[in-house]
Order: C-alpha cells, then sequence, then structure tokens
C-alpha cells in the first residue's frame, strides 16, 4: 500500500505562514526566553557575533546571535526540535509551547540553525542543524552544505559558551540571513536581512526585559552582548537580573495552593537602577474551568486519534504583577502601561498606557494567565 508523504516544502510553506500569521519579530526574545525558563534555567545569554571563518559549515562563517542558557534538554527536547507541528508540551499544562513550533520562531532571523548541548549526565552532547529546505527540491539547493557540524566546529560552539555555563548549557546559533546564506535563488523564510546593530537594539529594551523578568518563574538573569568588530570580544550592551531576596512567580502546579504574593528587585545592571515588582497569583481548583472547557465557546484542537476535538490545555490560575521603574531620559514618567498575558505578555498592540499625574516613576501592570 502506497504511504502519504509531506513534501519539504510544504513544511517550509507552513512554517513561513506560521510567521506570518502567528509570530512577530518582537516574538523572538519571547520564545526564546519561554522555552528557556520551561526547561528551569536560571540564566540565559544572546551575544550578537561575527561568526567564525575558520569553520567547516558555512552557518558558523556568517554573523548571528548565540543565544545559550543553563536549563534541561531532555530527550523528548530532541525529538521536539526536530518536529514541526506536533508539540513535545501539550501535555504539560505549566509549560509554554502548544503548538508544535517551538524555537522555530527564530525562522524570523534565519533559514536554518545549530544546537548543541552537553552537560546531562544520563545522555551524550547533542549536536544538530536544523535545517528545513534541506530536502527541498530547489535547483542550486545550497543549504545541502550546511547539515553537518564537524568536530571542530562543535568545538568551536564549546568554546564560545560562557565559563559560568560549564556545568550545563543548551547553545542556540542562529546565523543572520544573508544573501550568501540563501538556500537558493527565491528560496527563504523572508527577505530581511538582519545586522548585529539591528538585532541588539530590538532585544535590548530594560523595560522590557524588566517586564518579563517579573513573569517569569526560573529565569533570575537575562544578558545581551554585541561583538563591535570581528576581532573583538562581546562587550554587555545590556544586562538585567533579579536580586536573590525575590520571590518568584509559581505558576500552576502543587507547588502553588491558594493563593500568594511575590516580589522583589530588578537590576539594570547598566544604569544601576533598581526596579521595584510586586504580584499575587492565585489558583483555584473547583469544577468552573472543567465546565468552561466543556462549553462549545472554548477552543478545541482535532486529532486523527480520536472522533472527538480535544479541549485546549488551561489552569485555573490567574496573576497579577505590578513593576515600578524610575524615570530616566529615554522613559517617560507619569504613566501606568497595562499589558496582557498569556504565559508572556502577547503585543505591544494591545497594552494600554494610562496617565499618572505627578509622580516621578512608570508603573507597568500584567494581567497575567496560563492557557
Amino acid at each position: 500500500m502506497a504511504e502519504f508523504t509531506v513534501s519539504p516544502l510544504s513544511i517550509v510553506n507552513q512554517i513561513k505562514a506560521n510567521l506570518q500569521d502567528r509570530y512577530d519579530t518582537g516574538s523572538i526574545l519571547k520564545e526564546l526566553l519561554q522555552n528557556a525558563d520551561d526547561a528551569g534555567a536560571r540564566r540565559i545569554r544572546l551575544d550578537a557575533r561575527w561568526g567564525w571563518p575558520e569553520a567547516d559549515n558555512p552557518l558558523l562563517r556568517e554573523p548571528g546571535l548565540l543565544v545559550v542558557n543553563d536549563g534541561k534538554f531532555l530527550q523528548r527536547d530532541r525529538r521536539g526540535i526536530l518536529a514541526f507541528g506536533e508539540s513535545v508540551k501539550a501535555a504539560d499544562h505549566a509549560a509554554i509551547g502548544k503548538f508544535g513550533f517551538g524555537q522555530k520562531a527564530v525562522f524570523h532571523l534565519c533559514d536554518a540553525f545549530a544546537v548543541h548541548a552537553f552537560g546531562d549526565n544520563e545522555q551524550e552532547p547533542f549536536s544538530q542543524v536544523v535545517n528545513p529546505f534541506l530536502n527541498v527540491d530547489a535547483p542550486g539547493n545550497r543549504s545541502r552544505h550546511w547539515d553537518t557540524l564537524s568536530d571542530s566546529d562543535v568545538n568551536i560552539l564549546r568554546h564560545a559558551v560562557p565559563d559560568e555555563f560549564d556545568v550545563r548549557a543548551f547553545v542556540l546559533w542562529l546565523p543572520f540571513r544573508s544573501e550568501s546564506l540563501q538556500p537558493a535563488e527565491r528560496l527563504a523564510f523572508s527577505s530581511h536581512r538582519p545586522s548585529i546593530r539591528e538585532t541588539v537594539d530590538e532585544l535590548a529594551e530594560t523595560e522590557n526585559l524588566q517586564t518579563l523578568l517579573t513573569i517569569l518563574r526560573h529565569i533570575k538573569s537575562i544578558e545581551i552582548r554585541r561583538q563591535e568588530r570581528p576581532d573583538a570580544a562581546p562587550a554587555t550592551y545590556c544586562a538585567v537580573h533579579v536580586r536573590e531576596t525575590a520571590t518568584r512567580l509559581r505558576g500552576p502546579g502543587p507547588a502553588l495552593v491558594g493563593a500568594q504574593n511575590f516580589g522583589g528587585t530588578i537590576i539594570d545592571t547598566g544604569r544601576n537602577q533598581p526596579a521595584t515588582f510586586v504580584g499575587r497569583e492565585a489558583m483555584n481548583p473547583n469544577n468552573r474551568l472543567a465546565a468552561l472547557q466543556r462549553s462549545t465557546h472554548w477552543p478545541t484542537t482535532p486529532s486523527v486519534l480520536d472522533s472527538q476535538p480535544k479541549p485546549e490545555k488551561g489552569e485555573p490560575h490567574g496573576a497579577a504583577t505590578l513593576l515600578r521603574t524610575t524615570a530616566s531620559a529615554d522613559l517617560r514618567p507619569d504613566e501606568l502601561t497595562i499589558s496582557w498575558a498569556v504565559f508572556l505578555p502577547i503585543s505591544d498592540d494591545r497594552r494600554s498606557v494610562l496617565p499618572i499625574p505627578s509622580t516621578p516613576y512608570r508603573t507597568t501592570s500584567v494581567p497575567h494567565t496560563f492557557k
């Protein structure tokens, strides 16, 4: 019996459609933070670098973004990072992903990327190129030369990992889309050609990073660095961290019974100015969520394994945070910004800004839920 097949080009087209419909460029940082937080990472660093001309793989020779976190990388993650349309976290109600799209929002920056993970004692180090264009039947498909990381390439990535990540690290190398890294003529996820300066400027909005830290469960520090010249070491461009005395959002699960307050101080290393945040979260495990999920208005996901569509995951959990920052030359005082969030803030387009007369502070409020 003939087996039904899916062409590589159809997968590429679906990823491209999702990039246009579901994700925007600003979602890249949130996606990276969400996945790192789900993996229990405490630190994440993003380095915009010029690449390594001595590398064997062309993907490593061009400028790009090196992303490193210290979260766990499990066996299921090895499958998930190479899969499309099937989420390995769909059954995990406290995890972010549900669309089977995972790290693939990063394709706003690149058409293929490299992964290296090490440090989990129960499994060998993992190195892989994620290249959706590999088997696309197109004249002059250059991406077929990108699929192998040599031992030398793996050593380059390993040595680029900061010393503070020496025990365990999950590493992404996202080579910026360029003419020399185009899979084939007129074949790419986008015509956008990112640059080091543009990418860092988009990522390094301090107030945005502080807001994200208030509703992450595990990540304590975010650092963004930029390599000014190919022969220079990357230098810190922006860094924020949560003080050790802070209490954090727990999210849904057995660790949270009833309601709890949380909060603390976030330090902007560059300005050395503290920002204060407070929050309150609650679990309400009654039958109201189950009743909502049975209603015709609750979104569902079809499955070929079941005659009835499954209700999308949700938790009877809610939270709200307030972040107060000191006004500076680039931050207006006397404003309250309200940004709705499902896991992390959805979009700047959906936020509201209200005036607060006669105050030297800016305040950001984030009503928050898990769904």
